[in-house]
């Protein structure tokens, strides 16, 4: 009886193997659960594939915008796509298109300056308290704590994600010992997080990123594998987000590419 399940282990080997020879390759596939907190119902479903330095996040079903849709990723040439599968389009951003929409973003302010500085000083201080504050915001880091749990039977410790001040996430992170993954498909996520950190520094600490349901920005900090995430908004938890299950299978690679029939077109605001 006990051969059994190692021919199933074997079996399910020889069929990523073959996938593999014709085409496919070889990578992760990760179920994401999220739901919103004090909300009864069911938890939303995607799926984040990896494979090498590339990533692909699914959109949710019947979603009409690229945030939270999907996005694609290639870290070869640090190229990013958010993904509306509503509209069909693929809002394509990468290092050169951050550093052009930055120079806009500046370029806008400084119109706004000379304007206002035009203005009688009552009339500018009207203005100045309609119009939407865009300034700079603390970049996100991470707060080692000493709480401990265990999640599936793994051990896991608690890691306060933070803006300036300000808790906007809790993290729980299992040793890499103990993931459900091995350390080789999470390069892409590696990559992903040096590029959304880049973009947040150019456009004022926004990342096009930021309500992803997995903290990109800061995956490549953790000392290992986070299992759940608990998103806060005005300091409260707001959205709890588990990594339900992580598994080897074959990925096309046109899979990492922006779907045929859409439409891609440059991403123009953070």
């Amino acid at each position: 009886m006990a051969t059994r399940p190692r021919f199933r282990v074997l079996l399910l080997e020889l069929t990523v193997l073959i996938a593999v020879a014709a085409g496919a390759r070889a990578g992760v596939e990760l179920r994401i659960e999220a739901s919103r907190v004090g909300d009864d119902t069911p938890a939303r479903v995607r799926r984040l594939w990896i494979e090498g330095r590339r990533l692909r996040l699914d959109p949710l079903p019947g979603d009409a915008s690229a945030h939270p849709g999907g996005l694609l990723y290639d870290g070869d040439d640090q190229r990013l796509w958010l993904l509306d599968g509503e509209a069909e389009r693929a809002l394509e951003l990468d290092r050169a298109s951050v550093d052009a929409l930055a120079e806009r973003l500046a370029s806008a302010r400084r119109e706004v300056e000379t304007r206002l500085a035009a203005l009688p000083p009552s009339q500018r201080a009207a203005a100045r308290r309609v119009l939407p504050s865009r300034g700079e915001r603390p970049a996100l880091t991470l707060a080692h704590t000493a709480a401990e749990r265990e999640i599936d039977a793994r051990p896991a410790t608690r890691v306060d994600l933070l803006r300036g001040d300000e808790k906007v996430g809790e993290i729980w992170v299992v040793p890499w010992r103990h993931a459900p993954v091995r350390r080789r498909p999470v390069r892409a996520l590696a990559s992903l997080a040096a590029f959304a950190r880049y973009a947040a520094e150019r456009l004022g600490g926004r990342s096009p990123l930021e309500r992803a349901p997995v903290p990109f920005e800061v995956f490549d900090r953790l000392d290992g594998w986070p299992l759940e995430i608990t998103q806060f908004q005005s300091g409260r938890p707001a959205m709890h987000v588990r990594i339900a299950e992580a598994r080897e299978v074959a990925i096309e690679p046109a899979s990492f590419e922006p779907p045929a029939g859409y439409v891609v077109g440059p991403f123009s605001s953070p």
